[in-house]
């Protein structure tokens, strides 16, 4: 006797694919206004490990979905897995370069920032160098971010103890900034300052005076007052360093008065403080 019941019907439920899944999560990873949960986006992604791997161990899914995470995990502050996974994606790149010139140069840079968290400047300058070297592969960032990155490395180089290097690099930098922004760009008191700091270091005190009396010039014309006040803080203890009190005092006293002509608290009681210590100092 046959059953007159009817078959069951099987619903056929389309699987979704990585893309599909990894997409949104990337958009909104990647969205400087996108908010959510970082545990949750963490579990998100890993979650699609395995389905990047079945399209093999150097996929571009594989790569994509380690890059996101090292970039997550660099959102995060977990500088030791952000390494991980951005190496991993580093990896693979080496193999088969599917990532694009912006995806890479992204890494970079949050694995430079993640190194300088773990106190590896060796790395972080290795980082730098590779997301530098992208630039004109690059059209995510402006030409100004693209100086920033730059600046950031001969910043590096001077932190590692590199002077003759750092400075050699920020003088190119320079004239690179000068050609493109013209010699009155207020930006350039970064560079000014990092390359007095280079030549402080390989004791070249005329050069790093040179480039400071700029610093405060250019700040002046700008009116950058709290890059003004430090320009000629720097000044002043270059000149007392070298035994020119007269000179060290003429700077701490427009230090003063300029603090007291913008009529700005804070820096009243720092020049008045720092201007005191001079005193004790030049005593001693």
């Amino acid at each position: 006797m046959q059953d007159a019941t009817n078959p069951p019907v099987v619903i056929s439920v389309p699987q979704t694919t990585f893309a599909e899944r990894f997409t949104p999560l990337r958009a909104t990873l990647l969205d400087p206004e996108g908010i959510f949960s970082g545990s949750q986006m963490y579990a998100d992604l890993t979650a699609l490990i395995p389905m990047a791997k079945a399209q093999g161990e150097h996929s571009a899914e594989l790569a994509q979905l380690y890059a996101a995470l090292a970039l997550l995990q660099g959102k995060r502050d977990e500088w030791e897995e952000q390494r991980t996974f951005g190496l991993r994606a580093l990896a693979i790149q080496q193999v088969n370069p599917v990532l694009p010139a912006d995806e890479l140069l992204a890494l970079h840079y949050s694995l430079s920032l993640g190194a300088g968290e773990l106190e590896q400047p060796e790395q972080v300058i290795e980082h730098l160098r590779a997301a530098i070297a992208l630039i004109p592969q690059d059209r995510s960032l402006s030409q100004r971010q693209h100086f920033g990155l730059r600046q950031e490395l001969g910043y590096w180089l001077h932190l590692h103890g590199e002077y003759a290097a750092a400075l050699a690099y920020n003088q190119q930098l320079l004239a690179d900034a000068e050609a493109a922004f013209g010699t009155d760009e207020a930006e350039l008191t970064g560079m000014l300052t990092n390359l007095a700091q280079n030549s402080y270091e390989l004791k070249d005190w005329t050069q790093s005076k040179t480039y400071l009396q700029r610093v405060v010039s250019l700040s002046r014309q700008h009116g950058k007052l709290d890059i003004e006040m430090d320009g000629l803080f720097q000044l002043g203890v270059l000149a007392h360093e070298r035994g020119d009190n007269t000179q060290a005092l003429d700077y701490f006293q427009q230090r003063l008065a300029l603090a007291r002509k913008a009529d700005d608290e804070y820096w009243l009681e720092r020049a008045e403080e720092d201007l005191a210590e001079f005193h004790q100092r030049a005593k001693g």
